[in-house]
Parts: C-alpha cells; structure tokens; sequence
C-alpha cells in the first residue's frame, strides 16, 4: 500500500517535470523488403538522423532522413515469368534515401519512458541495379515492352516506438516502421511481377540528445 502512495504521490512531479522541447537523434538501421523477389527475406543496414519534437504530452511530431539499401535474389527457375518476351531481373540491390515528417501519438510519456505510435508522409528515391552495379531503370529488356518508371516515390510511413532516457535526458530508442511506398519498383519489377506495391521494413536504433530545454513556468 505504501508503495502505491508513494507512486501516485510522484506522478504529477514525475509528469510535470521539465523535459527538452526537442531532441536530436541519430543513429544505424537495419532495413528488409517485400515485393516481387522476396517476402522480407534480407537485410541490409543504413543511417538516419533527425529531430524529435517533445513538447506536448500526447501529440509531437519528428522529421527524419534515412539512407540505406534492400536487395534480394531468386533462382531462374523460380521466376514463372521467365517465358514472356521480356525477362525480369533475378536480383536487385536498391540503395535509397527517405525524408518525412511523422505525427507521434504517445502512448506512455514520462521522464524516463516513451511509448508512441505514429503515422507519417514523405518522399523515397531509390536506385535499383544489378550484381555488376549497373541501374536497372536503363536495362528496358528487364521490363514490359514500353515499360518505365520513375526512381522516386511518396511514401506513407506507419510505425511504433519506445524510448528509455537517462538522468542527463540522453535517451536510447528503438523504432520499427513499415515504409508504405507508392510504387511497385524497388526491385524493378512490376507488370512482369504479381505482389502490387513494394514495402519496406526498417528497424531503428537511435541515441537522442537533447537540443533545448522547455522554459520554467
């Protein structure tokens, strides 16, 4: 019983407490794709930073930029569409960057924890090539007859997070998000392929850093 007094007599403080109105975060990723040649089948890793809005108690935003890669690869013999005219490619690597703006909702918000969902719009411009390094986008045997793209889409990023921070506010946070691009080219495949829009899963390790402090009432 003591316990629970104790807690609830904390709360307002531990909730009232002053935290940074925004933090700078950076940090390594790992990144995986579904579409045509794989079902989340292999990773590759990439960077991020960005700057977290901390503000409000329920509703922040964060801007982010992303660098990194997916790729993957089927045997021929598994490519059912290997008789047409055109052949599609067996491999792809895509490096990518990803810029977007993303409105959190925090589920859990304390001094300590953070626990959020979010919901976002941006822009991914992606290069798919093939095992010589060469663009995929300039191989038009690689396509449908008349058959083009452009390397770049919108995206709609969904994603959950949680972050755990320390006495000096220097937070470690991890986020998972699936990218929601509108485009069916990551891997240069499409008319030639049946899995509609390609995705990405990207998982994040950041280290946030406060950048100001919210002002005393």
């Amino acid at each position: 019983m003591k316990y629970l007094v104790a807690l609830l007599l904390g709360l307002p403080v531990m909730l009232n407490a002053q935290a940074p109105d925004r933090y700078l975060f950076a940090g390594v990723n790992a990144n995986t794709y579904k579409g045509d040649m794989g079902d989340f089948n292999q990773w590759n890793a990439g960077f991020h930073a960005g700057i977290q809005f901390n503000k409000k108690k329920k509703l922040n935003g964060a801007i982010q930029l992303t660098f990194g890669s997916v790729s993957d690869q089927q045997n021929v013999e598994e490519n059912t569409q290997i008789s047409q005219p055109a052949g599609p490619n067996n491999y792809f690597k895509s490096t990518f960057f990803a810029i977007n703006y993303e409105v959190h909702y925090n589920i859990i918000k304390t001094s300590k924890w953070l626990l959020y969902i979010s919901q976002g719009a941006g822009f991914i411009r992606y290069t798919p090539k093939d095992e010589s390094g060469k663009k995929l986008e300039d191989q038009p045997g690689t396509r449908a007859e008349q058959e083009s793209y452009r390397s770049s889409s919108l995206m709609l990023p969904s994603s959950i997070g949680g972050a755990y921070f320390l006495k000096n506010e220097v937070g470690i946070g991890i986020q998972t998000t699936f990218y929601n691009p509108l485009t069916d080219y990551l891997d240069n495949i499409s008319e030639l392929g049946d899995s509609g829009n390609d995705n990405i899963l990207n998982l994040k390790f950041s280290i946030y850093l406060p950048l100001a402090l919210a002002n005393e009432n």
